[in-house]
């Protein structure tokens, strides 16, 4: 496993602008891209599918929050 400080990650709050987008297509080859919440790095919300990335592209404007896009949610499993 990668650990988190070394993962390409996205602030939800990060707008989806021309400098957002460029690192996205930079961290090829990687299909999907974890979603954290605030400044927490810890705080995984979930993964954005950079296939789907054109789709927004096309509908969301530079000051869409990332957060505000298709964000899949994590499996989660509870050890009892």
């Amino acid at each position: 496993m990668t650990p988190l400080d070394k993962v390409f990650m996205l602030s939800a709050d990060q707008r989806l602008d021309d400098a957002t987008v460029s690192a996205i297509m930079a961290a090829k080859p990687y299909s999907r891209v974890p979603v954290y919440r605030g400044g927490n790095r810890q705080d995984v919300v979930g993964v954005i599918l950079v296939k789907e990335l054109l789709e927004y592209m096309k509908s969301a404007g530079p000051d869409t929050p990332v957060g505000s896009l298709k964000v899949r949610q994590l499996p989660r499993w509870v050890y009892a």
